[in-house]
């Protein structure tokens, strides 16, 4: 049986961490994660986090005035793939990791463990 209508996976805690900071595992064990936060625009920051068995994996964006900052922690061991919403990859700035193109108005990039900063213009 492969059924999702349990109380673990309902309520407002789960949204916060699966939708608005985007936190998904990709791989089982979160070996590889996923981060594709959703930021509505009456919303001005979202801090969330979820402890894997890797480690805790965290994202908190919020609003500044030019723009979006956000800042992503992978644990050891894991790797992320990231997207952002962006026009291009001409209006992200970041470091430490790899830029892999644009999927649907969102610069996606990946990444190993560490803590990583974006600003989106």
């Amino acid at each position: 049986m492969n059924s999702h209508n349990h109380a673990m996976f309902a309520g407002v805690g789960a949204a916060f961490f699966t939708r608005l900071a985007g936190i998904t595992a990709l791989r089982p064990g979160f070996e590889e994660i996923g981060i594709r936060p959703v930021m509505p625009k009456r919303l001005a920051f979202v801090k969330a986090g979820v402890e894997t068995v890797k480690g805790q994996v965290a994202v908190h964006w919020r609003r500044v005035s030019d723009g979006l900052a956000v800042e992503v922690t992978v644990p050891v061991n894991a790797t992320a793939r990231i997207a952002l919403p962006a026009p291009d990859a001409k209006a992200v700035t970041t470091q430490g990791t790899r830029f892999v193109g644009m999927e649907n108005d969102r610069a996606v990039y990946v990444a190993g463990s560490g803590t990583f900063e974006f600003r989106i213009r």
